[in-house]
């Protein structure tokens, strides 16, 4: 069983699929970590040299080279599923949930660690708090489309993980 948790950056996708891989004893798989395995770069690295057309064309060919994983918890990058068929294939392969949080919620969280971020790193506060604004509905129309949906902006790590868990649990067999 394929476990995809898609949202926007900030929604929690790495600190829930950890803790759920720590629960359930499947891996874990940080979409963005296994791109830039592939490139033998950083995601900012190849956002400078190649791109982000070439980085959307590493990250949809990363993920599906994970057809043949089992048991295992993936944190999608949050345009990802917004291109390349992503999100149906997603849907076709494994079980997708949404980590859905507030525009506030990300502004909060994203805006210490902006830096580390290429499409945010050099944006002012006021630029990410609208860049937010712009793009999480567009993007919430792919996320949407998943099989489940956690709000994550009131609900602590541990919550999560186990809220997660029990859709893990629930799914049926022949899926998993």
């Amino acid at each position: 069983m394929l476990v995809f948790l898609v949202g926007f950056m900030g929604a929690g996708k790495t600190t829930a699929g950890k803790l759920v891989s720590s629960k359930t004893g499947f891996s874990y798989i940080d979409l963005d970590a296994e791109v830039e395995l592939k490139a033998g770069k950083s995601i900012a690295g190849i956002f400078k040299d190649d791109g982000q057309d070439e980085f959307r064309h590493l990250e949809a060919a990363t993920l599906r080279e994970l057809c043949d994983t089992n048991k295992t918890v993936v944190a999608v990058g949050g345009g990802c599923p917004c291109i390349n068929d992503n999100m149906e294939w997603m849907l076709n392969n494994g079980i997708v949930i949404f980590l859905k949080a507030h525009h506030g919620t990300l502004f909060h969280r994203l805006m210490p660690g902006k830096k580390n971020r290429p499409l945010i790193a050099t944006l002012s506060d006021v630029q990410l708090m609208e860049y937010i604004l712009n793009q999480l509905p567009i993007r919430e129309k792919f996320y949407s489309a998943a099989q489940y949906t956690i709000e994550t902006a009131t609900e602590p790590p541990s919550v999560l993980c186990h809220r997660i868990v029990e859709i893990i649990n629930k799914v049926p067999a022949k899926i998993s």
